[in-house]
């Protein structure tokens, strides 16, 4: 199937590829990928495997349309990934021995936290944190901090 000038391909062929293509897919790989992968691994010319992909394409146009965003996330987690190894190697430079604040979002710093006893003492803790105090029920009318709104 790989050799020689004119390519006669069968339809066994055919549904070979495709479903060599289709194990790709679940790998999130470019049609590139899929198309070198296929040429080193089964020895498939990759203008028989485009020709294929294209079919495949041609009749799953919303499937591919999705595909391409989904390839499109995942090259920008893996620039995110990349950027965040960097940023981890930096940090060390920075911080030899240990990072000395949580840098956040919004340029402020969170401090070290330091443990004192005084935080805990019971003269800080006003009315509102005595449980005879806490009769309030959270209703299901309230907004869930943890819906994000949604």
């Amino acid at each position: 199937m790989s050799s020689g000038e004119d390519i006669k391909v069968s339809c066994q062929d055919i549904q070979l590829v495709q479903n060599l293509i289709e194990r790709c897919l679940q790998y999130y790989m470019s049609q590139k990928e899929v198309e070198t992968t296929l040429l080193v691994k089964e020895k498939i010319e990759p203008s028989v495997t485009e020709l294929v992909w294209q079919k495949l394409e041609e009749e799953n146009q919303e499937f591919f349309k999705a595909y391409s965003l989904r390839l499109l996330l995942k090259e920008q987690i893996i620039n995110f990934n990349r950027l965040l190894g960097r940023q981890v190697e930096l940090m060390h430079q920075i911080y030899p021995t240990g990072v000395a604040s949580i840098p956040m979002s919004n340029g402020s710093h969170i401090p070290p936290m330091h443990q004192n006893s005084a935080c805990y003492a019971p003269e800080y803790t006003g009315p509102f944190l005595r449980p005879e105090n806490m009769h309030q029920a959270v209703g299901t009318s309230s907004p869930n901090a943890f819906t994000n709104g949604g």
